[in-house]
């Protein structure tokens, strides 16, 4: 996908929690990850991810973070209703490694989740209903961590087999929503740092190509969007 690279920062003031334990699945597909060779190449590899996502995120956050995920991830829902069922979810303080993030702080980065997902919704409700069925899963996965992570590695990989067989049978057209989604996500903020004099957030940034690597979307040469 072609398009700018903005480097972020990793002690930026613009950066919370939430951005990296909250919304994990959407983050995935924003950080120029290898879709079709590293996350959905089999059952075995989206497990050691998920681990690996967990591993991060303590039992007792997975308690509060899983809710806020359902609450978000629902394409049923207007961003309206999903903001207040986010808001609901979203506790008045929440400690994360020692810090304290109140929910006013949270509250711009959860915004923009909403208004991310509703991006994605729009091509989630033009898919078919194989790509439909896919995210589904994935967003059932993806607010489930805390079941996820106390599975026994054989119904972890139970859970993951059923999501990379309807991805592998709706390849073309899940890959053709990711690059879509993508597009325009980086369109936005294109814009939103075009409006703030090539800024995002409060750090000034310069575009940095990626190399080439596989196959696959989110294998062509690239350059990332943003951690969020």
């Amino acid at each position: 996908m072609d398009g700018t690279y903005y480097p972020h920062p990793s002690y930026s003031p613009d950066l919370a929690p939430s951005d990296y334990h909250l919304f994990r699945h959407l983050s995935h597909f924003l950080r120029g990850q290898n879709f079709k060779d590293q996350i959905f190449a089999d059952s075995n590899s989206f497990v050691e991810y998920e681990e690996k996502a967990c591993a991060m995120v303590s039992r007792s956050l997975m308690n509060v973070t899983d809710p806020m995920a359902q609450a978000l991830l629902q394409p049923n829902k207007t961003p309206d209703q999903r903001m207040e069922e986010l808001l609901d979810r979203t506790p008045d303080n929440l400690e994360f490694e020692g810090y304290e993030i109140t929910k006013s702080q949270m509250l711009p980065h959860l915004k923009l989740a909403n208004e991310l997902f509703e991006i994605l919704k729009k091509y989630y409700e033009d898919s078919s209903d194989g790509v439909k069925h896919f995210f589904d899963e994935l967003f059932n996965a993806a607010g489930h961590m805390r079941s996820f992570a106390d599975k026994s590695y054989k119904d972890k990989l139970k859970v993951a087999d059923d999501i990379i067989k309807i991805c592998k049978e709706n390849e073309d057209d899940v890959n053709d929503v990711f690059s879509k989604f993508a597009e325009e996500v980086l369109k936005m903020i294109q814009e939103q740092m075009s409006s703030r004099g090539g800024r995002y957030g409060s750090q000034q940034y310069q575009p940095q190509e990626e190399e080439e690597s596989g196959g696959g979307f989110f294998g062509r040469k690239r350059r990332s969007i943003f951690v969020f």
